[in-house]
């Protein structure tokens, strides 16, 4: 969450500079990475598709591989020097194969093509940006857990007697955490795809790995899940789980049975 703030605050909805728009998206796919300065960790990556469509739209023609191989050193200087001839002239000419992972990225979108912004700090893409005008881009949805608590992940899980989730909420009262990385407010139903947003969680990260029981997900814009308030009303779209899933790094452990006392909520796990 914090990277996704801090990029947030630097792109807002978007940013505009010619006929060049720079927004945060949801990507993934197969395509090219070319690093910035010899670092494997940042640089720019451009799906085969948009690539092709790239090198289209400068040659006015599509070209056969060899041709784009050969000429790779200057399409990369010509697709990618929207965003800056100094940051371009810093990039590898030879890219590499590279599928990448669905999350969210600063996208750039030029005519006909678009490519993403990997790996950068926000201060870095401040400054690249500094001199773009605000742009009214599409909104981000984010599909996030609603859980009934967490634990951590070292506890041994026990089938018979279950284990106390930390921040136990029960579901049957309509009551969940939304959980983004960590737990970011507990919410309240309300009616069909409304809550009410009832304390809010002060920001900090875990030191060791946990693991959540997710009850459901709900899809909510991006700069809804950053602005939030107490007391607030939020809408999405909501999925119910059929049973409780324990999750660990979005994979289901396994699945069980919730049951509420005065005391907490305790998850008793599938005897398998």
């Amino acid at each position: 969450m914090s990277d996704y703030l801090k990029l947030a605050r630097v792109i807002g909805t978007g940013l505009s500079n010619g006929n060049c728009q720079i927004t945060l998206e949801k990507i993934s796919g197969q395509g090219q990475f070319w690093s910035y300065r010899g670092d494997c960790k940042s640089g720019i990556w451009c799906s085969d598709n948009d690539w092709r469509s790239g090198v289209t739209e400068i040659m006015s023609m599509e070209p056969c591989d060899e041709l784009a191989q050969e000429l790779e050193p200057l399409l990369v200087a010509t697709l990618f020097s929207p965003v800056s001839v100094p940051f371009v002239k810093d990039i590898d000419v030879k890219g590499s194969a590279l599928t990448l992972i669905s999350d969210v990225y600063p996208v750039v979108h030029c005519e006909g093509y678009r490519f993403a912004l990997i790996g950068f700090a926000d201060n870095w893409l401040k400054s690249l940006t500094s001199g773009w005008q605000e742009y009214l881009g599409a909104p981000l949805l984010i599909t996030v857990p609603l859980v009934a608590g967490y634990i951590p992940s070292q506890i041994e899980l026990d089938s018979e007697n279950g284990v106390w989730l930390n921040l136990g909420q029960d579901p049957d009262k309509g009551r969940a955490v939304l959980w983004w990385g960590k737990p970011i407010a507990d919410i309240v139903y309300q009616t069909s795809q409304e809550w009410q947003i009832e304390k809010l969680y002060p920001p900090f990260d875990f030191t060791d790995p946990v693991r959540i029981v997710q009850i459901a997900t709900i899809e909510l814009e991006l700069s809804v899940l950053l602005s939030l308030e107490e007391g607030q009303h939020i809408k999405g779209p909501l999925e119910c789980d059929s049973i409780a899933k324990l999750m660990e790094s979005k994979q289901c452990i396994t699945t069980g049975s919730l049951y509420v006392s005065d005391d907490g909520v305790i998850f008793c796990p599938t005897d398998d």
